[in-house]
């Protein structure tokens, strides 16, 4: 096994295969920051996406990043299965960042 030029990647069978792992960094606000807004509980389902899910419920798939910052993702990739909140009013959110 070789080591790539990139930053923890190994080359495998002429393959470049990224070993790399997404931490929980320190979000932009407390986590207490959102207690309170009114949201909808929701179980991701295979295919979800966040600007998908913006789309149907806050009515504008550019609100993506809302859901992002309120259930403290780090990454835009959803698992089946998933507990997540969705905020009912944009305008709470951006009242709170």
């Amino acid at each position: 096994m070789a080591r790539s030029r990139y930053n923890r990647s190994d080359i495998i069978d002429g393959r470049e295969l990224a070993t790399f792992t997404l931490e929980q960094t320190n979000s932009i606000k407390e986590p207490d920051t959102f207690v309170g807004i009114e949201v909808i509980r929701y179980t991701v389902k295979a295919g979800d996406r966040l600007d998908h899910l913006a789309a149907t419920y806050l009515n504008d798939d550019k609100y993506y990043w809302a859901i992002a910052l309120v259930n403290n993702l780090v990454s835009p990739f959803l698992t089946p299965g998933q507990k997540i909140i969705i905020p009912v009013d944009i305008v709470e959110v951006l009242d709170r960042i």
